[in-house]
């Protein structure tokens, strides 16, 4: 099994490095061993190091819940890293955030592939389990990649605006060419319902996808278009199967990582590659959105230690380690802020608060907390919005969030940076939004960079 996997993964690399003038075009060589039954497919599938831990962190260094002090950003091995950190339009990120989640999803399409030839009825159960993950992991690699690489969301414009190559075959003998921003979430939204049709309910594995996961992450996918009916209607199902939540109260003040690897709260765990501007030793969190925490509120003790310096340091990861990478899973706290926005988007303010006061009453010391309220629609979304910033610090989200909510003049924000007495501003319409193709890529790919 494991040379099964060897194999597969290399010549998924070939697939990704070897072109002269389309972005796949090797075909694999005849003689390396090809899965051909459903062990092989997930064997493929249960690659954690290959499928889950290897999405884009850019967006999360370039956000603004963290800075860095003049030394540690010079300090910094990778220029790329140090171009992120100040918006530089013409930073060449790492080639591993664009091949990182297409290698995801050409696995997914080989599993695909695979099961075309098997007959569902020998094992049903199984058969649909690893087509509705293929499925899920393709639609969750095309979000991630869409989140870096691609303009937020308008649906007014979204079928002329630049998506991404949609790789949907592992045959390579097609060029690829970029889809339009709209048909890109089309396919990320069908990938996600077809796969809500097969994935079993319960997993004893959070590395494997579930339905639940699915619907959490057509939430986020609800959120990015503007669709609230569909982010009521999903993150409901989602939480009607899991609303489990974790009471901080009893979770140890005390620990280096406050929370544990797979605690009851998380969905689906995946996390980010590794980055130098995301490493707690090195980032420091805004002070302004520190003092955004109650002392009552938990989160300031178990998302946080006080450095030297008086700066605070990241700890609250939920995939229990405090390292260069980012949790990008999905846990349940998501999907009860994804709901409360979507009732209140939807003028439902009483169902807003609601959900937002069953999530915050396990974040706060016990006997302190008191229900958020609000009177209207407006002053319900602005809390919401902050506290959902609160709590899904470091989860990969927030440079998702500002693409977003810049689209609406209520919640545009510029960003601004300071190093070595120079200043770096990020407006809220600007293209940087959308990360260059890295170089590497464009060598070997006949693909339309993005706009500058």
């Amino acid at each position: 099994m494991k040379k099964i996997i060897y194999h597969i993964a290399i010549w998924m690399g070939l697939l990704l490095f070897m072109s002269c003038d389309k972005f796949l075009d090797a075909k694999p060589d005849q003689k390396m061993t090809i899965p051909n039954n459903l062990a092989d497919c997930d064997a493929l599938l249960d690659n954690y190091s290959e499928m889950n831990s290897m999405f884009p962190s850019s967006g999360e260094a370039a956000t603004d819940d963290l800075f860095l002090s003049d030394q540690s950003w010079a300090a910094l091995y990778f220029a790329s890293q140090r171009g992120t950190y100040i918006w530089d339009g013409q930073v060449d990120v790492s080639a591993d955030e664009w091949q990182g989640s297409y290698k995801v999803i050409l696995m997914a399409n080989q599993v695909l592939e695979v099961l075309k030839e098997i007959d569902p009825k020998l094992e049903t159960e199984r058969y649909n389990r690893i087509k509705g993950s293929a499925l899920f992991f393709r639609a969750y690699a095309l979000l991630q990649l869409a989140n870096i690489f691609t303009l937020p969301y308008n649906e007014k414009n979204a079928d002329q605006i630049l998506g991404l190559p949609l790789r949907l075959s592992p045959d390579a003998d097609y060029p690829s060419t970029r889809a339009s921003l709209k048909d890109t979430y089309k396919q990320i939204l069908s990938d996600l319902n077809e796969s809500i049709l097969l994935l079993p309910v319960i997993s004893l594995h959070k590395s494997r996808p579930i339905k639940s996961a699915a619907y959490a992450t057509l939430a986020r996918v609800g959120l990015i278009m503007g669709d609230f009916n569909l982010v009521e209607n999903v993150a409901n199902a989602a939480l009607d199967i899991n609303n489990e939540l974790m009471d901080y109260n009893v979770v140890n003040k005390g620990l280096n990582a406050s929370f544990e690897r797979f605690n009851k709260e998380i969905i689906f765990d995946a996390s980010t590659l590794t980055n130098g501007v995301i490493n707690p030793s090195i980032s420091k969190i805004d002070s302004i959105l520190y003092l955004k925490y109650s002392d009552n509120d938990l989160r300031k003790v178990l998302f946080f230690n006080e450095n030297d310096d008086g700066t605070f340091a990241f700890k609250g990861q939920y995939n229990g380690e405090v390292y260069a990478s980012s949790f990008s899973g999905i846990a349940t706290d998501e999907v009860y802020l994804s709901l409360a926005e979507a009732y209140a988007r939807n003028n439902k303010v009483d169902l807003a608060m609601q959900k937002l006061n069953e999530l915050m009453i396990t974040r706060w010391q016990r006997g302190d907390f008191v229900p958020f309220v609000a009177s209207s629609k407006e002053q319900a979304l602005q809390t919401i919005l902050e506290e959902r910033r609160k709590e899904l610090i470091m989860r990969n989200i927030r440079w998702m969030d500002l693409k977003r909510l810049n689209q609406e003049n209520s919640y545009k924000k510029v960003l601004n940076r300071v190093i070595e007495g120079k200043e770096y501003i990020l407006e809220p319409d600007d293209n940087r939004y959308a990360f260059l193709i890295p170089l590497e890529v464009m060598g070997h790919a006949n693909l339309e960079q993005n706009r500058r």
